[in-house]
């Protein structure tokens, strides 16, 4: 049986996040590697990152 620690949260700061890697699973800029974002963050148990840039802020 697999089982996935990663789930789709629909509030997770991930989601909103201008750091986020599409391209690797479960990583962004300061967790750059596969499954690399801790997964309390992931699946929003954590709603602190202090990696955290909100999506369209960046660019402004």
């Amino acid at each position: 049986m697999i089982v996935d620690k990663y789930l789709v949260k629909i509030n997770s700061i991930c989601r909103q996040c201008e750091n986020k890697n599409n391209a690797i699973a479960h990583s962004c800029k300061a967790y750059p590697y596969k499954d690399g974002v801790p997964v309390k963050i992931w699946n929003a148990e954590v709603l602190k990152c202090p990696y955290f840039m909100q999506k369209g802020i960046a660019d402004q």
